[in-house]
Formats: structure tokens, C-alpha cells, sequence
């Protein structure tokens, strides 16, 4: 309000001046315009005065007189005396070409109409709140404080309107009055004050209360501190007492010497290496295909409790210097089996990828070796070779894990399991191979395209067990079980063309090779249907359909 009136006012006094100056600035032109028209009014009795040819042949004379100093009674073109007619139109010529009179007026007038605009701009409305009124009227003593301040506004408003009349008459207007805005303003002013002491003190008194509680906090922090120390001693008690039997275990390891265990580590070792166990490597190593091989096994001493054996040739050559990486697996394996086999525990042995490296006859021989004995052996692989060796191997039969109570075959079970990749986001599904057949997974595409809501995940999941699908109908239709595709994982694992020439039925395989194709996500992407553009309800459910039609 204080920036409101105070503007105001002083644009008011400001205009007020410049009024009075472009006012007198336009009184004096628009008189000497006049004088000036007299001085000339003789060049109209010439007549043809106003066209350029006439001003230039004037406007030439006219500069010769004043650059020679010639006399003016004396016409500068035939040097001839001048009458004093011709003297007083040379004169009024003069006058014409030397007269600022008429510009100034307009640069006057022009100044004048700015000036209006400009009180034009002025406002001298002030809205004020009633939030403000009742703020004010609880906080100051002035009566009718808000009336004065309603005064002066109009006030300003009636002075703005007179000097815009004063303005346009031309006219000095009555010297504007300012006193009692200016008695205002002081009052406005004293209150800001008074508001402006009272925001030092409040905050002041924040930065104390601040810092107070930034004390407090410290306080509390450690009181919180002790606080959990206190509700926890016993578990520190206890925690100390472990320490304490941890430093003196440490101490009693420090001063144990490792001599005595070691003594017994090769009395073991010896004991372990027998005759008996040099057999039955020798014994496992002929059953493995590696009779060429005559390894010697022998006791290679011990250090700080530990026992080691050592494998080498009858020839005295280390194997490692001598043999292939699979032959050299082949006689780890064959140690290994020959431990298990002295051995009289049972407990399951655990073997992960045990035929890498080792060529088609070996691996065929170790699975004959393993199902030898009496343990139960859970295998890790990716080798399909390992798989046919275990499918095709005498003495086993695959049974499901849900068929064991029931089964009355009296040779070992074998179960097969396969890792599934759904999907982009989904991988690692763990499935029986036995019941990864063409009507399971069309069973369970049917079950997840009958799930509501069905949405994006249920899309891509339908879109890679049909894709998995049609490799199996491959598998099971066309290749009647004898080649696992299905177990490359690759789109570029079906040759489509090249099943034309076993299948009398082109029709199929095209049909088959189109929806892989779809599944797969066409010819911009490979491998399962990507979770980015999942397929749509309709289209899903229009190729399961196709697909049982198929197999029908």
C-alpha cells in the first residue's frame, strides 16, 4: 500500500511539471508560428512559391548572400539594386528558410499526447483485503484509518483526471496538493516499522529456539545411545564371554603344532593307499577305455596336517605333462570312483558337468560305472551326449517323480529334468523331460489362456509354451523321438525345408514353420517371443487351436 500511494504520487508530480513545461513549449510555438506567417504573408502575393525548383534557386542565393557577406539591397544573381519590395520578400524569404517554429510545435504536441499516455497508465485503484483491514485495525491506534487511505486513493484519482484536462485545454492547472498523502504515507511508514521490529525479534527468537532444539537433539541422541545399550546389555555381556573364548581358542591354536596331526595324515594316507585301492583304479581306469594308461598311484607326503597322493605314469612322466585334459579328467574319474567303491557309506554323490572334456566312448563308460554303484548320484549337465548315454544305458529306466510308489520295475530309476526359458522375464522353470511332452504343454497353454484378468505376462508365457510346443511336435511327429531338437534352444535349430523331405505333408511343415516363425517374433527378432511386444488374446488362442487341429 506504502509502494502503491507513494508511486502514485510521485508520477503525479512528476507529469505536473512536465505538464507545465510542454504546456509553455507549446503556447510560445504555436505564437511565433503566428509571428512568422505574418513575416512571410508577402510571399503570397508572388504566387508558385511551394515547388522545389523555386526553394532551390532560393535556398541558393540565400547561401551565396551569407557565405560573401553580400548586400542585401543588391540582387545576388544580376547585381542590380533592389526596390524596397523585393528587399521585404527577400527578407520574408529569410525568415521562411531560417524558421524552426513549425517542427518545434510539432515535437511539442507530440511530447504533449506521450505525456497523456503515460497518465493514462496511472493507477490509482487499491484493492484492499478484509484479512488486511482486521490485521491493521488489531494492530494501530489510528481511528478510521482505512477511510484516510479510501480519501487519498480518490484524491489521486481526481488529480490524475485534472491534469489530463489541463493537458488537453493546453492550460497551467492548479498546483496539486500532496500534504496529506505525504501525512499518510509517514503513518503507513511508522507501521512497516513498527512490523519490520517485530520480524527482527521473531526471528531472533527462532534462531534461539532453533539452536535450543539443535541442543536437544544432541541430548537425545545420546540418550538414545545409552538407551539401546541399556536394553541390550545382556547381549553385549554375552557377546564379551564369546570374544573372550574366541581369543583364548585363537591362543590355544597358535600354540598347537600341527606335527602330531600330520603324523596321523600319513599313517592314514597309508593306510588308505593300499594295494586293494591300486587295484580297483587300475580296475576302473580299464573299465573307462584308458587300458593303455599304466598309472601308478603313491603316497606324496604331508604338510601341516594335510595328506597328499600322487598320480604318474609307470614311465615315471607326471600324467599332467603326458596326457590329454580328458584322458587326465578320465583318471581323476577313475580314482575317484575306485575311493567310492572301498567305501562303505552310501550317501548320494553329487557330480556337476563330469564329462566335459571327454570324447563319446568315455563318457558312455563312466555312466556305466557310476549306475554301478549302490549310491544315489544327482548329475549337473548340459551335455546331450551324457543324456544319450544315460537314455540308452541297460539296467536304467525313466520314471517320473510322481510313478515312483507306483512303479514295479526292478531296475534303478532315472529322472530326467530340463531348465525351460519362458520368456525374457521368466527362465529357470524346472520340468520333468518325461512329462515335456506336446499334450502337457498344450494343457497348460490351455489353463493359462482360460486365467483372467489375461494380461502382458500371461501373453508372453502362452507365447513361448506354444513355441516350445511346435519343437516338440517336431520332435514327436515327424522325427518320432529320435533327434532332440527341443533341447538346442534355437531358432535356427529346425531346418524347415530339410523336414519336407521326411514328412510326405509340405502343408504342415509350412503351417508349423509360419507359427514358429510368428512365435518367434518374425523376421526382426529371434528366439522366444519378445515381452516387449507381447501378442494379443485372439491371435494366441487362434494358433493353440491350429495347433491342436494339427495333432488331432
Amino acid at each position: 500500500m506504502k509502494k502503491h500511494l507513494s508511486e502514485t504520487k510521485n508520477l503525479l508530480q512528476k507529469y505536473e511539471s512536465e505538464i507545465k513545461s510542454i504546456t509553455n513549449l507549446i503556447l510560445t510555438s504555436k505564437k511565433r508560428c503566428e509571428e512568422v506567417k505574418l513575416k512571410i504573408a508577402v510571399l503570397s502575393e508572388i504566387g508558385n512559391t511551394d515547388s522545389k525548383e523555386w526553394k532551390a534557386f532560393i535556398e541558393t542565393g540565400a547561401t551565396f548572400i551569407q557565405k560573401t557577406d553580400f548586400n542585401k539591397k543588391i540582387c545576388p544573381y544580376c547585381r542590380q539594386p533592389l526596390i524596397d519590395n523585393a528587399v521585404r520578400i527577400l527578407s520574408a524569404y529569410e525568415t521562411y528558410l531560417s524558421d524552426k517554429s513549425l517542427s518545434e510545435l510539432k515535437l511539442a504536441l507530440k511530447s504533449k499526447e506521450n505525456l497523456r499516455q503515460k497518465l493514462l497508465t496511472i493507477t490509482t485503484n487499491y484493492t484492499i483485503s478484509e484479512q488486511f483491514k482486521a490485521l491493521i485495525d488489531a494492530n494501530t491506534s489510528i481511528p478510521v484509518f482505512f477511510d484516510k487511505v479510501s480519501g487519498i486513493l480518490q484524491m489521486q484519482s481526481e488529480q490524475k483526471k485534472s491534469l489530463i484536462s489541463s493537458i488537453d485545454a493546453e492550460t497551467d492547472n492548479a498546483p496539486l496538493l500532496f500534504k496529506s498523502t505525504d501525512e499518510l504515507i509517514s503513518c503507513i511508514s511508522s507501521i512497516c516499522d513498527e512490523y519490520q521490529k517485530n520480524i527482527v525479534h521473531l526471528r531472533d527468537e527462532q534462531a534461539k529456539k532453533n539452536q535450543m532444539i539443535a541442543e536437544l537433539s544432541s541430548q537425545m541422541k545420546s540418550l538414545i545411545e545409552q538407551k539401546a545399550i541399556s536394553t541390550q546389555k545382556e547381549l553385549f555381556f554375552d557377546w564379551f564371554e564369546k570374544m573372550r573364548v574366541v581369543d583364548e581358542l585363537k591362543k590355544c591354536q597358535t600354540e598347537l603344532s600341527t606335527r602330531s596331526i600330520s603324523i596321523l595324515a600319513k599313517t592314514a594316507s597309508q593306510t588308505l593307499v593300499t594295494e586293494n585301492l591300486k587295484t580297483k583304479f587300475q580296475e576302473e581306469l580299464d573299465a573307462l577305455g584308458l587300458k593303455k594308461l599304466s598309472v601308478d598311484l603313491s603316497e606324496a607326503g604331508v604338510s601341516r596336517g594335510q595328506s597328499f597322493m600322487q598320480l604318474k605314469l609307470i614311465n615315471n612322466n607326471s600324467v599332467t605333462e603326458i596326457l590329454s585334459e580328458g584322458e587326465q579328467k578320465g583318471v581323476a574319474l577313475a580314482l575317484f570312483i575306485a575311493e567310492r567303491r572301498m567305501q562303505i557309506s552310501k550317501n548320494p554323490i553329487i557330480l556337476d558337468d563330469p564329462v566335459n572334456s571327454l570324447d563319446h566312448f568315455i563318457t558312455a563308460k563312466l555312466v556305466e560305472r557310476l549306475s554301478s554303484l549302490g549310491n544315489q548320484i544327482i548329475i549337473f549337465s548340459h551335455n546331450l551326449l551324457l543324456q544319450t548315454s544315460l537314455t540308452s544305458l541297460r539296467g536304467l529306466h525313466e520314471c517320473g517323480a510322481n510313478q515312483v510308489s507306483s512303479c514295479k520295475k526292478s531296475t534303478k530309476h532315472l529322472f530326467m529334468y530340463s531348465v525351460n526359458s519362458h520368456g525374457r522375464d521368466k527362465k529357470g522353470v524346472i520340468v520333468e523331460m518325461k512329462q515335456d511332452n506336446v499334450a502337457n504343454n498344450l494343457l497348460v497353454a490351455h489353463k493359462r489362456l482360460k486365467e483372467e484378468p489375461f494380461n502382458r505376462e500371461c501373453s508372453i508365457m502362452v507365447g513361448a509354451i506354444l513355441r516350445h510346443t511346435i519343437e516338440l511336435i517336431v520332435d514327436e511327429t515327424i522325427f518320432r523321438n529320435q533327434i532332440p531338437v527341443k533341447f538346442h534352444g534355437k531358432k535356427n535349430s529346425i531346418q524347415w525345408d530339410q523336414l519336407k523331405t521326411l514328412n510326405p505333408d509340405v502343408t504342415i511343415i509350412d503351417k508349423l514353420n509360419n507359427l514358429f516363425s510368428r512365435l518367434s517374433g518374425g523376421d526382426l527378432h529371434s528366439g522366444v517371443e519378445q515381452s516387449d511386444n507381447p501378442m494379443d488374446y485372439e491371435e494366441l488362442e487362434g494358433i493353440y487351436n491350429e495347433l491342436v487341429t494339427l495333432i488331432a
